[in-house]
């Protein structure tokens, strides 16, 4: 918790003070919107990247589902590496799950969240081949 005092006085001598109780949070949010890209996404062109913006460094996982919710691939990154640094991440998908199989033509949802599962965010994957 910090204290936060204001002193001012005008041309008349006139013054006042005034004092404000802040707190600095660590709290984690992504800025902006979850964008990947390309998207429409034709893994046979290589890897599609998964980008976003953190406020502070912390572990991420990044999910990836059917449309039926079915969980077909997922990355935990550590705090300071890639996708899990303040400011800008890119993170890679190569269109296969974690089975190693090719993902068919579909609507892929995307979900990241931060090390102890609170929601960051989410985005639509569109892969066509």
């Amino acid at each position: 918790s910090h204290t936060f005092i204001f002193e001012a006085q005008d041309v008349s001598g006139n013054s006042g003070i005034k004092t404000f109780e802040g707190r600095v949070t660590d709290k984690v949010a992504i800025v902006g919107q979850v964008l990947p890209y390309p998207n429409p996404y034709d893994p046979s062109s290589g890897e599609m990247k998964i980008t976003y913006q953190l406020t502070n460094e912390t572990g991420v996982r990044i999910y990836i589902y059917t449309i039926t919710a079915e969980r077909i691939w997922e990355n935990r990154i550590d705090a300071g590496e890639e996708g899990g640094h303040a400011g800008y991440n890119e993170v890679p998908w190569d269109g296969l799950t974690g089975f190693y199989e090719q993902v068919g033509n579909g609507v892929y949802l995307v979900q990241i969240t931060d090390g102890k599962g609170k929601l960051l965010g989410t985005t639509k994957i569109l892969v066509i081949r």
